[in-house]
């Protein structure tokens, strides 16, 4: 089991030695080469504005209002530049080069040190806080020693090794995948939060799109399945929705995505960033059919608050759980004035997610800014699951005994709510994640047993159990008859599941049954990297399989 667990949660190292070709170089240049990064990464960020702004994550008003702060910003840098070429005009190239090093170093830096990590975003968009980073650019000095972006994720990686529960860890993890544009990895991160938290809403979609770019632009199936699972639980999801018509485009079904295309369109708001995107495909797609893509352009982007605020009532009414829906209600409501209507929808998502501290901090947070005058969406939070920068940093400065002072009395709450509402399958999943982190085996193990007889045609339900019932063997035992039972259920949904093929091989060459163990072992093994150090050890394990028979022979 433990050589087979590595392959969905693969951490791979960051290679340094970028950092070994900085060269020394005068203060001057210094200088010109952090006006020249941080004019990059301004420019980033006024594109990143834009995606925010396209998917609710702040308000037209809070974009104006960071853009005209963000191009002030650049102006003086912009001025400041030409007077350090002026005097050192020689030193140019090598402050170009060394600028072609820093842009990405800084740009990733800032927002592993002050975005929002915990959240998937739009296409190689890397969160930052819009009233925090332009200031944060102006007095940042990239020359102070700032750590490694290297160093900084393989410390992540490290510390998620020890403790792969870490839903906020693990969501920094992947979002740290994307902006280094390691798709792959932050695809199988995301994989593992989805199991962590399958309430969050935009995970799918996240995976999905990282699958995509790990494919060069090609949506493929189970980038396809993904964005399927996302909107059969949020139908409005734009992501998923663009990339599912983008799929029928790339397979020739080329009505079907016109009608997806147009479909979103006309639910976008007028300033929505993907609209320019959106309409080049919609021309591409009516150039294929031979229709004129004037009238159909027309009906594109034309969605007020009016039409967006009854859209998601419609949405909510038919599944209130959408959290993300109720503060984007919220903020439409606090946007036309309408301060009761907003802290009402607030209410409304507080009662589908008692058992949820994530979601109802953002709540939280969110009441207190409507209180305030403020939107929804300004600051860090836009809607987004998952603690604050200072909650993360005042959680990074409790001992150790705090942390598990404060996760005990979050779980004993859980439990007790449990005890009253015992239907509520996520929050036995949550409680079982949970004793499962505190190391009381036998508690989580009684969770798990819960949700899978509640669900008994539920993969994952039955993983869980089965997973748990073998973590909570003895350690070098002989597979329990229950445990393989657990897992004969688990094949019985999904065959192909690597972890099903491992434990039952594992339990088939423990009973002398070479032939089905190498028959499973051996389908395990198609589905591993050639190379990787887990295939490399399931390889041994069938040559040993082999040799039992030569023996047995």
């Amino acid at each position: 089991m433990a050589a087979v667990e590595p392959v969905g949660y693969a951490v791979l190292a960051l290679a340094t030695v970028l950092f070994l070709l900085w060269p020394a170089v005068r203060r001057r240049r210094r200088a010109v080469d952090r006006v020249e990064a941080e004019l990059a990464l301004a420019r980033e960020q006024l594109a990143e504005i834009r995606r925010d702004l396209g998917v609710g994550l702040i308000t037209p008003e809070a974009a104006r209002a960071a853009e005209v702060e963000i191009k002030r910003r650049m102006l003086e840098l912009d001025r400041h530049r030409e007077r350090e070429r002026l005097r050192e005009t020689r030193a140019g190239r090598a402050a170009v080069a060394l600028a072609a090093l820093l842009v990405p170093l800084l740009g990733g830096w800032l927002y592993l040190r002050f975005g929002r990590p915990d959240m998937p975003d739009m296409p190689l968009a890397a969160r930052t806080d819009l009233g925090k980073a332009p200031r944060a650019v102006a007095e940042a000095d990239v020359t102070a020693g700032a750590p490694s972006i290297p160093e900084m994720v393989a410390r992540l990686e490290r510390r998620l090794a020890e403790n792969p529960d870490d839903l906020e860890g693990q969501l920094m993890l992947a979002r740290s995948y994307m902006v280094l544009e390691r798709y792959g990895d932050a695809a199988r991160v995301y994989a593992k939060v989805r199991e962590l938290a399958p309430e969050l809403e935009g995970i799918d979609s996240a995976r999905g799109e990282a699958l995509v770019l790990a494919e060069g632009g090609v949506v493929g199936e189970e980038a396809r399945r993904a964005f399927e699972a996302e909107l059969a639980r949020h139908p409005r999801d734009p992501r998923a929705r663009f990339y599912l018509a983008l799929a029928a485009e790339q397979a020739g079904e080329y009505e079907k995505a016109l009608e997806g295309y147009l479909r979103l369109g006309r639910e976008s708001r007028p300033d929505a960033p993907w609209l320019p995107e959106l309409r080049r495909r919609i021309e591409a797609v009516a150039g294929e059919l031979g229709r004129d893509p004037g009238p159909l352009l027309a009906e594109v982007g034309r969605a007020d608050s009016a039409a967006e605020i009854a859209a998601l009532e419609r949405s909510l009414s038919e599944d209130p759980r959408q959290w993300r829906a109720w503060l984007r209600l919220a903020e439409l409501r606090a946007e036309r004035g309408e301060k009761e209507e907003a802290l009402a929808a607030l209410e409304s998502a507080r009662a589908q997610y008692e058992g949820a501290p994530f979601v109802l901090r953002q709540i939280e947070q969110a009441r207190a800014r409507i209180l305030e005058g403020r939107s929804v969406a300004d600051a860090q939070t836009g809607g987004r699951p998952g603690p604050t920068a200072e909650d993360m940093a005042a959680a990074a400065d409790m001992s150790p005994e705090e942390q598990r002072a404060m996760i005990e009395q979050m779980v004993a709450r859980l439990a007790a709510r449990l005890e009253q509402q015992p239907d509520d399958i996520e929050g036995w999943r949550m409680l079982a994640r949970s004793y499962r982190v505190l190391g009381r085996t036998q508690e989580a193990l009684a969770a798990y047993r819960r949700v899978a007889e509640a669900l008994p045609q539920d993969p994952k339900a039955q993983l869980d159990y089965a997973r748990a019932l073998f973590q909570a063997q003895p350690r070098g035992a002989p597979l329990a008859p229950e445990v393989v039972r657990a897992f004969e259920r688990v094949a019985a949904l999904a065959p192909d599941h690597p972890e099903v093929l491992f434990v039952l091989g594992l339990a088939a060459a423990e009973q002398g049954e070479v032939e089905r163990a190498r028959e499973l072992w051996t389908r395990l093994a198609r589905q591993l990297p050639e190379g990787s150090p887990v295939r490399g050890e399931l390889e041994k394990r069938i040559r040993a399989l082999d040799g039992a028979t030569g023996r047995a022979g």
